[in-house]
């Protein structure tokens, strides 16, 4: 059983062996294709939010994908942490090695100035130096911590070697004659913490989430009722919820991406080591979700968008981009997960 627990809450072994293990991913390249096994996860996620889902009956301001903007949101990065979750126990060697949560609402009750320097950016390193490329842009490349690469580095032509593990992947696909064709090329871990937008989402915002009712409702995208979907609440497409005096500040998981900045800003996030603990405590939240009134715990179970109904199966775990086949609803099973508490919350 996977026991996930806080980065808070981690002993120094626990932290080391993380790390480790996800260094292992990242040089566990493929004599195949030349993919490491973490950068396998890097264009999973880009192909699935470059594939839109069928529109149906959907407002015209949709762009919904095959993990994100509808109903299949949750089990889709369910599915993607829970399979993550396992590689890392195997190249660990350890069978109980669980993926830590980073509970962001916790360090968005902290003074802006002091949301940076939180325990989490301790573990994985910290904000980015800037480097300008030209005078109107600047990239901001993270240098400490185990993933950083520093920028007198960027000059050596040695650091971009196809099997450094440290190089995150840039992936850009396109559709030629209904097929997705993708070009990759190799950049570094960026980070411009609380540049995208000030401060991170509260314990308060977590909660009123938590209040809503119902998984979700029709018309299953970025619009739906945010009185009435948990699950488009928490996907933050709507701009000021719950505090409409926020006017343009992202919701509680896109706000997170966005604080971040940098390499979590792409569909190519999962680069940031901070993806899977980002969406590991959106994944607690969930669990930590009860439908009321009798609601169901998941819908569309039928006559909803493809991809993100009950019996879709979700790309790439589709029988046809993998061999295995594994629905919206298997996805959204918690299989062996638990999330521990923090005493101190």
């Amino acid at each position: 059983m996977a026991e996930r627990k806080s980065i808070r809450e981690l002993t120094d072994t626990e932290k080391s062996d993380f790390i480790s293990a996800v260094l292992a991913l990242k040089a566990e390249f493929s004599a195949v294709d030349g993919l490491s096994t973490y950068n396998r996860y890097v264009l999973w996620h880009q192909l699935a939010m470059f594939q839109a889902t069928p529109f149906g009956n959907d407002l015209p301001q949709t762009r919904r994908n095959f993990a994100h903007r509808g109903p299949g949101f949750l089990p889709w990065h369910r599915e993607f942490l829970y399979r993550f979750e396992r590689d890392l126990q195997r190249v660990s060697g350890s069978p109980d090695m669980a993926l830590p949560y980073w509970n962001w609402e916790v360090d968005g009750e902290q003074a802006p100035a002091d949301q940076p320097i939180q325990p989490i950016w301790s573990l994985i390193g910290g904000t980015g130096a800037e480097v300008p490329i030209n005078p109107d842009f600047s990239i901001f490349v993270v240098e400490d911590g185990p993933f950083g690469i520093p920028v007198s580095e960027l000059s050596n032509p040695d650091t971009f070697r196809p099997d450094n593990p440290l190089l995150t992947l840039t992936v850009t696909p396109q559709m030629v004659n209904g097929e997705v064709r993708v070009s990759m090329a190799r950049s570094v871990l960026m980070r411009n913490l609380g540049a995208g937008t000030p401060t991170l989402p509260n314990i308060a915002e977590v909660n009123a989430a938590l209040a809503i009712p119902a998984y979700d409702v029709s018309p299953w995208n970025e619009g739906s009722d945010l009185t009435q979907s948990f699950r488009n609440a928490l996907e933050g497409w709507q701009p000021g919820w719950p505090n409409v005096a926020a006017g343009s500040v992202p919701g509680l998981h896109n706000r997170v991406h966005v604080w971040v900045g940098g390499s979590m800003g792409p569909g190519t996030s999962p680069n940031d080591p901070a993806f899977f603990l980002h969406h590991s405590n959106v994944d607690r939240i969930w669990a930590k979700w009860a439908p009321a009134g009798g609601n169901p715990a998941f819908v569309p179970m039928e006559n909803g968008p493809y991809g993100h109904t009950a019996q879709d199966p979700m790309y790439p775990w589709d029988g046809r981009t993998l061999p295995e086949s594994v629905t919206v609803l298997e996805g959204a099973d918690p299989k062996d997960t638990v999330y521990i508490e923090p005493a101190s919350g």
